[in-house]
């Protein structure tokens, strides 16, 4: 019958099953053969992972036709860390629990209709741009939340659902004052979905070296949280080679004479 033990410490992580049974390994007695959701303290125990809280749906939806996005660190320092959703080309990118957005424009109406309208002059949003609407007073249903949009005009647009689902606002208590609309900061990038999970990177401060076998290397820098550029990563020289350089080969009169006497009368050491 098993036999119950108290298992003290965890410091040796998980052992390899080829290990299963080794009593007379030193390790054996601090290890476990499965570790999950849980992280080992330099003192020895193991402690419950933090649970994850929904952030944003990915902007490509999974279907069986489609590979699914990779999600990436950007470690600038030990108090700045972003994510990297890395799609069909394109990226996003998140910072404290949030996707990083452009800047915002003021809401000026939202209407109680089917689907809603918002108005915010001069936004230049297009169709299928997602948004997120902060601060809005009256209509607080609408607050914190991202959609999808259509646009009507350089003013106004239509809501919609991650889904594609209009968003139906006649319930919804009537627009007062306030409210930003922000489009969620998205960068686009030639690497296609079938060759995400291959992508190789290493990161020097905020420069990201990319690389993958069918395309050539890019730098991923960062300007601001919200501006980032992908270029192609230079491999030449950058050092112009100097000019009006000549050179003449020449054998001295010397070395010819000695050249050919230890040609005609070689000399055998013993």
């Amino acid at each position: 019958m098993a036999v119950a033990t108290i298992h003290s410490a965890f410091s040796a992580g998980e052992i390899s099953p080829a290990l299963y049974g080794r009593t007379d390994y030193q390790k054996y007695s601090i290890a476990g053969t499965t570790i999950r959701n849980a992280f080992v303290s330099y003192r020895g125990g193991a402690y419950s992972r933090g649970g994850t809280a929904y952030v944003l749906r990915s902007a490509t939806l999974v279907t069986p036709a489609l590979f699914p996005p990779r999600v990436i660190t950007f470690q600038f320092s030990i108090t700045q860390g972003i994510a990297i959703e890395v799609g069909n080309q394109y990226m996003r990118f998140y910072i404290n629990g949030a996707p990083v957005v452009e800047a915002s424009f003021n809401i000026s109406a939202i209407t109680q209709a089917n689907p809603c309208v918002v108005t915010a002059p001069a936004n230049g949003y297009v169709t299928g741009d997602w948004i997120s609407i902060q601060g809005v007073n009256g209509m607080f249903p609408l607050n914190g939340r991202v959609f999808k949009i259509t646009t009507l005009s350089a003013d106004s647009f239509q809501l919609a659902n991650l889904d594609g689902t209009a968003v139906d606002s006649t319930a919804y208590p009537a627009y007062v004052s306030g409210g930003t609309a922000a489009r969620i900061y998205t960068l686009a990038t030639p690497y296609l979905s079938a060759d995400i999970a291959a992508l190789k990177f290493a990161e020097s401060a905020d420069v990201m070296s990319i690389t993958h076998p069918s395309y050539p290397p890019y730098d991923l820098a960062r300007i601001q949280n919200n501006h980032w550029t992908l270029t192609i990563a230079p491999i030449d020289t950058d050092t112009m080679p100097p000019a009006n350089i000549t050179a003449i080969a020449f054998v001295s009169a010397v070395v010819l004479t000695l050249a050919l006497h230890a040609a005609q009368a070689p000399y055998r050491l013993t």
